[in-house]
């Protein structure tokens, strides 16, 4: 069992006088009124340990006389000699996220001091003699390391591509933050589907290629992890990993979300809730006022229902859409009836269909013109919305306001006036992210004559492309300039490490008057951007409306529409990274004209190609869902292995290994592996003792009595089977420990 113990009621035990004036009684009413944790525990093994065989029962006899009471006892071992338990705190407990213990050693005092601590903690975690490792360390498996040794479990997962029996080489495909990278030869793997499993040593890694040493002798399904340990933190336990299948959902033929010509935008993005549902959101712009409709799908975008509507929206700016992965929130811009924008709230898994127009928050107090607007959600669920518009004060000129929520859209801060200008030049159709602590509106900024694409945060306040006056707390920086030529409709995204990415459409000398599409990006929070790139060119077609977005591993996809008066691709991607942009690809043929606009996912990134809806052209007037993506279904597993691995850091004669375990139906087989730099990983068993603790909670310790060489590769492992899948196994502790 594992418990904390309050720095306060420890001290006040400390300060008790020594025996015999104090009995283990006294010790046990100290504990009772300083509220240590577990008491019953500690009290039952102080009354254990006030048997004159006291020191004998935590690992000495000889050199303590078996005289002395436990005071006594304790500040011997503690001290070894000091006569006082340690004022200075050397042998403490950190609690860490996961529940796991572990014990620093005071190195000043020696290795054989430090058995005090080993002693303690196999007393925390219930063992007490039933393993104690004369002198070592007991370390947890999450990163931390010791003075004698440091570990952690191995979390190196993969996918296999197609296996096939009798060969010795796979393909794998990313799957843990362990990736194919964090393999090595000679490491001992795991190959296991829902039926088959084997152990194979890799002899050669060529990315992604891995080949064994071996033959594999199974047959699998596609898709087969390749693993070290199969094991998943929940809360404060481990569990039992799965079987992890994957299937390849391919949308890349359009799918049909609508059969009617609604209006889609760049800003509405789908989105893909947890649950695996899809939503995305158009407008039906026909009717006066216009609808608003979500749709959604629970089949990855096979078919496409109604989710929910809301009539008489006077949509005049194209909605922009987010989620927290459960709830969905929806900016709107009334352009018609209450000149202001508003937003949506609702459960995306639970919502009915109903027009919802009745639910909407109104952002803003009543304006007199909308443009367009964008909403983002931060990592602690704020919501963040911008918005161009003219008002009352600013009549003459779009200008952008900001406004947020930290209550998932219930209510709103009073609108920011961001920018201030009042000439007939606008700030105009505004794309905000958040990234380092910071909200960013990237916007169209025509500044008499001479057309920019510009930044405006919070996270300066210094003026690079507007000179006019702005919200004090606001600053701008210029990310293009066009001269005299237009350009517009900036998509904006941010990759894993901060980078804000953007993409617009624009003119210039060269293909005038068709636009093309051009990028630019941003590494320290906006401050400096680099050099446009145009990455599209030619003035046959014209390429407008960019959505653009990254996959998990920061690649970036663009998307946005291709056409002319005669040949017209409705949909074209091109994927890549700043300086290196592979070709256009035209996804889909089309008879008709018309703008299209596509909108890309952003809040799921595990694609090979974004999920993206898209309006069709005037012949086929419909709504398209575009996509290709893997999903993976976990399957139960009766057998599982776990790997730790630990390096020495200096020359140790044995290795011992606990955990401690929710259900006793659980068997447990443990091996450790002990070669130097460049063997492979070889096996010998440990022997494993259990323990019962009540019921349903059982402990099993293993020990080896084998040297070790600091630096040796040492490999600890659990190979964890249970009866039916049904039976709930939790492990509260995985330790390990070297003397």
């Amino acid at each position: 069992m594992a418990f904390t113990r309050s720095t306060v009621a420890v001290d006040n035990v400390r300060q008790l006088e020594d025996q015999p004036k104090n009995k283990a009684t006294e010790v046990k009413t100290a504990m009772d009124q300083y509220g240590i944790d577990d008491k019953d525990f500690i009290n039952n093994h102080m009354d254990e340990l006030e048997a004159t065989s006291a020191a004998a029962n935590i690992g000495y006899s000889g050199d303590v006389p078996t005289s002395t009471t436990v005071k006594s006892a304790l500040d011997y071992i503690y001290g070894q000699g000091s006569g006082s338990i340690p004022p200075d705190g050397s042998i403490t407990r950190p609690k860490l996220a996961d529940d796991v213990n572990a014990v620093i050693l005071n190195n000043s005092k020696g290795i054989a001091t430090n058995s005090a601590a080993i002693d303690e903690l196999l007393v925390e975690a219930g063992i007490s003699t039933k393993l104690a490792p004369t002198s070592g360390k007991f370390y947890d498996y999450v990163g931390a390391s010791g003075q004698l040794s440091q570990g952690e479990i191995d979390l190196t997962k993969a996918y296999s591509e197609t296996v096939t029996q009798g060969t010795n080489t796979i393909s794998v495909t990313s799957m843990n933050v362990n990736d194919f990278s964090d393999f090595e030869i000679g490491q001992e793997v795991t190959l296991q589907d829902d039926t088959s499993k084997e152990t194979l040593t890799i002899l050669l890694l060529n990315d992604p290629l891995i080949t064994f040493s071996t033959n594999i002798v199974n047959t699998y399904a596609t898709g087969a992890n390749v693993y070290r340990s199969n094991i998943k933190a929940d809360g404060d336990v481990y569990k039992f990993g799965g079987f992890n299948a994957e299937e390849v959902i391919d949308r890349t033929t359009p799918v049909q979300v609508v059969g009617s010509a609604y209006t889609t935008s760049a800003s509405g993005r789908p989105i893909r809730l947890d649950s695996g549902r899809l939503i995305s959101v158009m407008v039906d712009t026909v009717p006066n006022p216009d609808v608003i409709y979500w749709e959604y799908s629970d089949d990855n975008g096979t078919t496409w229902n109604q989710l929910c509507f809301a009539n008489n929206a006077y949509a005049d700016g194209k909605p922009s859409m987010v989620t927290d992965g459960v709830n969905v929130h929806t900016l709107v811009l009334d352009g018609t009836s209450n000149i202001r924008p508003y937003v949506f709230n609702f459960n995306g898994d639970t919502q009915t269909n109903i027009d919802i127009l009745s639910t909407r928050v109104f952002v803003s107090p009543t304006e007199s013109s909308m443009g367009e607007c964008s909403v983002t959600i931060a990592p602690n669920g704020d919501l963040h919305a911008s918005w161009s518009s003219k008002n009352a004060t600013y009549p003459n000129s779009f200008n952008i306001r900001y406004s947020k929520s930290t209550d998932g859209g219930v209510t709103w801060d009073a609108p920011t006036q961001v920018t201030t200008i009042n000439t007939g030049i606008n700030f105009l159709t505004p794309s905000i992210v958040f990234t380092n602590s910071n909200p960013y509106i990237v916007c169209r900024f025509d500044q008499a004559s001479v057309e920019n694409i510009s930044i405006l945060t919070t996270a300066f306040t210094t003026h690079d492309s507007y000179s006019g006056s702005m919200d004090a707390s606001w600053g701008d920086s210029l990310i293009y300039s066009g001269g005299a030529y237009i350009q517009s409709n900036p998509s904006a995204d941010v990759l894993s490490d901060g980078t804000i990415i953007v993409a617009w459409h624009g003119q210039d000398a060269v293909d005038n008057p068709q636009d093309n599409i051009r990028f630019s990006q941003s590494s320290d929070n906006g401050v400096t951007w680099s050099a446009m790139e145009k990455i599209t060119s030619g003035s046959s077609f014209y390429k407008r409306y960019p959505s653009i977005t990254r996959d998990e591993n920061d690649k970036i996809y663009i998307m946005f529409g291709k056409n002319d008066a005669v040949i017209a691709y409705d949909l074209t991607l091109i994927e890549g990274n700043s300086g290196s942009w592979g070709v256009e690809q035209p996804l889909t043929n089309r008879s008709g004209s018309g703008n299209v606009r596509a909108s890309t996912v952003n809040n799921y990134r595990s694609f090979t190609k974004p999920l993206t809806i898209f309006q069709g052209d005037n012949t086929e007037n419909d709504v398209k869902f575009y996509g290709e993506w893997t999903e993976g279904t976990e399957l139960d597993l009766l057998d599982v292995d776990i790997r730790m691995n630990i390096t020495p850091l200096i020359d140790v004669s044995d290795i011992g290994a606990y955990m401690n375990i929710s259900d006793n139906v659980l068997a447990v087989d443990g091996k450790v592996s002990i070669v130097d730099s460049t063997a492979s990983e070889s096996y010998t068993d440990l022997v494993d003792t259990r323990y019962p603790i009540d019921a349903t909670n059982d402990e099993v310790a293993s020990l080896l009595n084998s040297t070790v060489t600091a630096e040796d590769k040492v490999t600890l492992y659990y190979n964890l089977t249970r009866t039916l899948t049904t039976d709930v196994v939790e492990l509260t502790s995985i330790l390990g420990g070297v003397s």
